[in-house]
């Protein structure tokens, strides 16, 4: 294949992988909102039952209601995205639509014989970048439009929930445990939290990868003391040690194969601030414990916001974005203004005078001395 041949190949699989690659993504947030009884797709699934499914959930509900009829034994439905009890959550939404659809024969049927189990999947995957296809291609000769790159590490938890005889998954590496929340909460405080925890502090002082965010003194020492902060939220789980695996988590963060672009962890952060941020904040409060890292993460990312008002550099990708550089620009004067989103924080927040005060100063001290001298050596 001559170089043209290759680049003009090369463009038109970009485009379309893109395109696709757009789609799905628009898909993927609208599954982790609450379900849309309203949306076209689902309300044609609902109403033109005997019609093919135009959704994941109606192809679902088919489908068992296919094996209900003909008395074929039960099957496990397992789910293996990245929403947080994705199991549970798949087979709350699927019984609502069932239960909509006036059949409670079937959502009878689902309760007593299907089985849902949840799983957890932590390997950290930066976004396609055009030139890990060129290396891909002058590396191995490979011509892919969209290649998945990921780190070494991996770690796949599955609830030990079946009904049926499931591969041996652990002969490979998986884990199969009995609950797999205490290890989502472990990922998300830790490493989802750690990820943020970096993030705007890191873009304050001008980096662009992780790892290279990870190399300074300053940003590692701050990591290290946040995930240490975070990590008396956890439960204790079997043969799990916490310290060990903050220790991982910085050298995976530091990993330059990796090449982690930081405004990717900085997407959607209203969305993802709730589970990795505020649960483990609140936990804390109750507690009367100081939580200065945690102050520093959300004074670093409205002092991000409030900058970004003013200044194109500072970019946002968040679906809230008009309403909170409204709120960070007005919590320059007062931080309530933030802490007022409902769709972020809890109204209890409000509630907490000491750690509401020592936010402001942080963010004031931000602003005023910069964040190299504010989280110091």
């Amino acid at each position: 294949m001559s170089k043209s041949e290759y680049a003009k190949l090369k463009r038109e699989k970009l485009e379309r992988a893109k395109s696709l690659a757009k789609d799905f993504y628009e898909k993927a947030k609208e599954a982790q909102k609450e379900y849309d009884i309203n949306n076209e797709l689902i309300q044609h699934d609902l109403k033109k039952y005997e019609e093919t499914p135009l959704t994941g959930i109606g192809v679902l509900a088919k489908g068992l209601k296919a094996r209900m009829n003909s008395n074929v034994s039960p099957i496990t439905i397992m789910s293996c995205d990245n929403i947080p009890e994705n199991g549970n959550v798949l087979k709350n939404i699927l019984l609502q639509f069932i239960s909509l659809s006036n059949d409670y024969e079937l959502v009878n049927y689902i309760k007593e014989n299907i089985k849902f189990p949840c799983s957890m999947v932590d390997r950290i995957t930066p976004i396609t970048t055009d030139e890990k296809i060129k290396y891909l291609y002058e590396k191995y000769g490979i011509i892919d439009s969209i290649p998945v790159f990921s780190e070494k590490y991996i770690q796949w938890v599955i609830e030990d929930d079946f009904n049926v005889d499931r591969p041996r998954w652990e002969e490979v590496g998986a884990q199969i445990v009995k609950d797999v929340k205490p290890y989502e909460l472990m990922k998300t405080r830790l490493l989802n939290g750690g990820h943020t925890a970096l993030t705007f502090p890191s873009l304050l002082k001008g980096f662009i990868f992780v790892d290279d965010a990870m190399n300074d003194k300053q940003i590692k020492k701050f990591v290290k003391c946040y995930m240490d902060e975070i990590k008396v939220t956890l439960d204790t789980i079997e043969g799990v040690n916490y310290d060990d695996y903050i220790e991982k988590l910085i050298i995976r963060f530091a990993n330059p194969a990796t090449k982690d672009r930081i405004l990717r962890l900085a997407e959607d952060t209203s969305a993802k601030f709730l589970n990795f941020v505020i649960n483990p904040l609140m936990i804390l409060l109750d507690r009367n414990k100081k939580v200065p890292m945690i102050t520093t993460v959300l004074a670093s990312w409205i002092v991000y916001l409030y900058k970004s008002n003013t200044n194109s550099e500072f970019i946002i990708k968040d679906p809230l974005k008009d309403k909170i550089q409204r709120a960070a620009f007005l919590s320059i004067e007062d931080v309530t203004n933030f802490l007022s989103l409902n769709e972020i924080f809890p109204n209890a927040i409000l509630k907490k005078k000491e750690f509401v005060d020592d936010l402001q100063k942080s963010i004031n001290s931000i602003i005023e001395d910069g964040i190299i001298n504010f989280i110091g050596e």
